[in-house]
């Protein structure tokens, strides 16, 4: 088990997100070279992960689902489920469309 995995919180809605975000914290300014906010970094990355996990179904099976009140297919949200503040910042800048086309351009959305 990972050290700093459990802690005596066992409230937590998601011990791992959480562990690996407080990772990401200390390892950030060795591996970006400055100082970041390193909440949204994380909140970022978990949202880029949410979408790939979306895109194990294809775009005309979400379609279906969604017509017929299917809920079924589902994304992994991690903390953002729950943290409303990076939620809404996440949801902000992907109402922009120049992010929108970046992460297209990545690939994510099956724009590959």
């Amino acid at each position: 088990m990972c050290s700093g995995f459990t802690t005596g919180n066992s409230r937590r809605k998601t011990p791992l997100g959480d562990h690996l975000q407080d990772l990401f914290s200390e390892w950030g300014a060795a591996f970006l070279g400055v100082h970041t906010e390193s909440v949204l970094l994380f909140d970022r990355f978990e949202a880029l992960g949410a979408l790939v996990h979306l895109e194990e179904n294809s775009e005309s099976s979400l379609k279906d689902q969604l017509e017929n009140g299917d809920w079924k297919a589902r994304m992994s949200v991690g903390r953002l489920g729950w943290r409303s503040e990076g939620r809404r910042r996440i949801e902000h800048e992907l109402k922009s469309t120049a992010t929108r086309q970046q992460i297209l351009k990545a690939g994510f959305a099956f724009a590959r």
